[in-house]
């Protein structure tokens, strides 16, 4: 048998062997936090932590509340066993979340630049924000209780830097950005149309 002949017939076996042989997996410990309260990037991020929790690893999904925040709130994950649900401190009662539209829902057919053309709901937009950033990164109780599980991995959606820097003084050892955005056409038309949206909960 040639050299050649010998050659593919190893390379067979290590392929039939490899196939069949049980690759041992790290089981990792990931936070996946959610920052936004926008239905289908909750659904972006609840997926992802789903995913993870179904390939095995120790999955934690962390959500904040605003404390006056009284509508239903929906369900993100699904296999996903620990969730932190953390109710903000600072500023209590100061952020009137009912008024903005988009929240409560997101495909109510209105396009989302009377959001921004909207002052006083823009406004308190911009305050919930900045409480949310407060929350994550001068809350010790919060930082402290999340420092103790030692995550592997944190992951949260890129809207500004808040999270990554809660991840740096948790400790977590690898830091991800996910990025739900909308799908459009060429032509700019349907930019925020629901059709579109919902891709990000796929």
């Amino acid at each position: 048998m040639g050299f050649f002949s010998l050659l593919i017939l190893k390379l067979a076996f290590l392929s039939l062997f490899g196939a069949f042989a049980e690759v041992p997996k790290k089981r990792l410990k990931v936070l996946v936090y959610s920052p936004t309260l926008t239905w289908s990037h909750m659904q972006f991020m609840g997926t992802i932590a789903d995913t993870l929790a179904e390939a095995g690893h120790d999955v934690h999904f962390m959500r904040l509340i605003p404390n006056n925040f009284t509508i239903q709130w929906p369900k993100e994950v699904h296999k996903v066993q620990t969730v932190h649900d953390i109710r903000q401190i600072f500023a209590e009662n100061s952020i009137s979340i009912q008024q903005i539209s988009l929240l409560n829902d997101p495909f109510d057919g209105k396009q989302f630049a009377t959001f921004i053309w909207q002052t006083q709901i823009w406004e308190n937009f911009l305050n919930l924000c900045s409480n949310t950033c407060k929350e994550l990164t001068w809350n010790d109780q919060l930082i402290n209780r999340l420092e103790a599980e030692n995550f592997d991995v944190a992951i949260s959606e890129l809207y500004d830097i808040c999270p990554f820097a809660m991840f740096h003084r948790i400790g977590a050892k690898t830091k991800l950005a996910a990025l739900c955005g909308a799908a459009f056409s060429n032509d700019g038309t349907s930019l925020w149309h629901s059709d579109f949206c919902q891709l990000c909960t796929r």
